[in-house]
């Protein structure tokens, strides 16, 4: 009897054990940036172009975009890189364009899993993956 409370009493422990700390932020998905980004000026006109994200950058499927915003700024080439920020401080939106948004942006499905595990994206707007296109003319 005393080897059965001895056993019993090494395996609360074990099962009281966790992780503490504070608690998580929920996990984001973000879409993976547009590929095949081209831009191309003939005169006062912008051609652009884009593959609209259909993955996250976990990998996961559909991606969670319902639209992607088109910014324009005028800087001089010696100008760096300009970063995402000073993008959106300086520059001007000229565009949106739409995309068919996932129902539940948190029900998505691995690289590997069928298709069908999830439902499509829905709403108005171009599909995941499409070609994106916008053309605009420049102020004089």
């Amino acid at each position: 009897m005393d080897l059965l409370c001895a056993l019993c009493g090494l395996c609360v422990p074990v099962l009281g054990c966790g992780k503490k700390g504070p608690p998580l932020a929920p996990l984001i998905k973000l879409p993976l940036p547009p590929g095949d980004l081209t831009a191309a000026r003939r005169g006062n006109t912008v051609d652009l172009s884009f593959s609209v994200p259909g993955v996250n950058t976990d990998g996961t499927r559909p991606a969670n975009v319902e639209r992607a915003d088109v910014y324009a700024i005028t800087a001089p080439e010696t100008v760096p890189p300009l970063s995402d920020a000073n993008l959106l401080k300086f520059g001007t939106k000229v565009a949106t364009v739409a995309v068919k948004a996932p129902r539940d942006p948190n029900l998505t499905a691995d690289a590997d899993d069928p298709s069908d595990e999830v439902d499509a994206p829905e709403g108005v707007g171009l599909d995941q993956g499409a070609l994106a296109r916008n053309q605009r003319t420049a102020d004089a």
